[in-house]
């Protein structure tokens, strides 16, 4: 089965042995790659949807993976997960293909079952701060962090283990207002001076420069709420730009 350069870099992220929860599986590619090739002995794959949950069953089928993935109607981390899961093996949620903010929503509605699991995989679409701050606030510290460039949209797979004080040099401030260079672009990739990230921060410089030359042909200067939006911006790319500075 062929799988997108976005699904590899999730599977390639979970730990070997864990059993998964896969919540907004789609097609269930993400469970069936992880099971088929051995490094997961079970999933459950779980959609809000019964069309793409019909999708999944069919391909499990195909699959020859009865019995290693079942498929769960769900609007979220389902009810008795755990008790779905195998006794005794660590446990790992995975949650892609959304936006930050349904991500949160998520796991705000799950709260003990979300935090119950060893690990989590979660690739958000957008608003990827509050994500981590989010994850900070659950006691789950980011452990890994992989970016790519899959079809031409930049993609960002966070990992993380249910112990803050692992790294407590990770804890991220509360409140967007006060996000950081690591909450806005992540520690772990800066830390890496993740090559994908160093590009896409480029692009994001011309478009904030761009931006801010806007404003000012339209009057709009450093007393515009907007302006002074964009000037933070700026200066918190910097400081993410600063991590690629040679020693």
């Amino acid at each position: 089965m062929h799988i997108s350069k976005r699904i590899q870099a999730i599977v390639d992220m979970v730990s070997p042995g864990y059993s998964v929860c896969d919540v907004g599986c789609d097609h269930a590619y993400t469970s069936i790659t992880l099971v088929e090739n051995g490094k997961c002995p079970y999933a459950v794959a779980s959609d809000v949807r019964p069309g793409p949950l019909a999708a999944a069953q069919k391909n499990i089928d195909i699959a020859g993976l009865h019995g290693k993935i079942d498929v769960c109607l769900a609007d979220g981390v389902p009810c008795g997960v755990h008790s779905m899961l195998p006794e005794g093996k660590k446990k790992a949620l995975i949650i892609t293909g959304m936006g930050g903010v349904l991500i949160c929503g998520i796991l705000e509605r799950a709260g003990e079952k979300a935090e119950a699991f060893d690990e989590m995989v979660l690739s958000p679409q957008s608003d990827l701060d509050l994500v981590r701050q989010k994850l900070t606030e659950m006691g789950h510290a980011i452990d890994d962090e992989e970016m790519l460039i899959d079809e031409g949209k930049y993609y960002t797979v966070i990992r993380t283990v249910g112990n803050s004080d692992l790294h407590p040099g990770r804890e991220h401030p509360k409140g967007r207002a006060g996000y950081t260079a690591e909450l806005l672009y992540g520690p772990v990739l800066l830390e890496k001076r993740h090559p994908v990230l160093w590009e896409y921060l480029k692009k994001q410089e011309k478009t904030l420069t761009a931006i801010l030359k806007n404003l000012e042909n339209a009057g709009r200067g450093p007393d515009d709420e907007r302006y002074k939006e964009v000037i933070k911006k700026m200066e918190v790319l910097r400081e993410a730009q600063r991590y690629y500075e040679c020693d």
